[in-house]
Formats: structure tokens, sequence, C-alpha cells
């Protein structure tokens, strides 16, 4: 399959998913589809295709990933490029699930998670350090709240 076309493929692969974090995030079929079906297949795409990358040349290359030349000769090949973007989408997708998962047991109203999902589908890591943000104000919030006795 050409790498266009794989491309395409996983980068709305995992839209329906957000989505499902975004709108039903406590619903059980939520965390399956994505814990238990997507991220897995896209662990097994990337799999697939790094290894495609690193045997390109005919024998098994790793890349040096010590080096910026060694991760840029790596994504300028085209299958390593959707290697590497499958990566970004496995592990974003990961951490939203996480996210949802995490807001239900901390208490975090669901409102709370659309931005923090936003950013992380965006710019993963932002968007979990604002998830992390929110989920601490709301934590201290919980802690002040008088109980009534």
């Amino acid at each position: 399959m050409q790498a266009e076309v794989l491309f395409k493929i996983v980068n709305t692969s995992v839209l329906p998913a957000w989505l499902l974090l975004a709108v039903l995030p406590r619903w059980r079929y939520t965390q399956l589809a994505v814990f238990g079906t997507l991220i897995p297949l896209l662990s097994i795409v990337y799999a697939a295709l790094i290894f495609q990358a690193f045997t390109a040349s005919g024998s098994f290359e790793a890349p040096d990933f010590s080096s910026m030349e060694g991760i840029q000769s790596l994504l300028m090949n085209p299958t390593g490029l959707v290697a590497g973007w499958t990566h970004y989408l496995a592990f974003d997708l990961f951490v939203g699930a996480w996210i949802a998962r995490d807001a239900g047991r901390s208490q975090v109203p669901i409102f709370l998670i659309w931005i923090p999902l936003f950013f992380t589908l965006m710019a993963g890591p932002f968007g979990l350090i604002l998830y992390l943000v929110i989920r601490q104000i709301r934590r201290r919030e919980i802690l002040v709240e008088p109980h009534e006795g």
C-alpha cells in the first residue's frame, strides 16, 4: 500500500475515537474501542511500518535515533514518515483515553476535559499538562468544600 494512502487511513481512523472520548468518555465501549481495538491496531501498523523502513535497503539497518540526522533520514522516507506519524497518533490517543478514564475517577466534569482532549489531539503533551492542571485545581476544590455532617 502506498504511504500516502496509508497516511490518510491512519490519520482519519483516530477521529471517531476522539469524538467518542469527547462525547461519551465514560461509556464502557468508548474505552474498549480505544484501548482494546484502535490503539493495538495502530501499534501493529507502526511495528510493520518501522520494520519495513528498517529493512528497505535489504538488510536490517536501524536509524541512528541519537542524532538529528538519523531521525531526519528516517522521516524523509515516506514509510518512515507514516510510521512516525502513526506513533504520534497512537500515543496521543492513549493519553486522550487515559484523560477520559482518569477524569471519571477524579470527578472532573466532562465539559472540563474537552479543551485538554482537543489539545492532546493537536499538540499531545500540551493537552496532557492542561488536564493535569485542571485535575489538580479540581482536587483542591473538592478538598476545600465543606462536608455536611
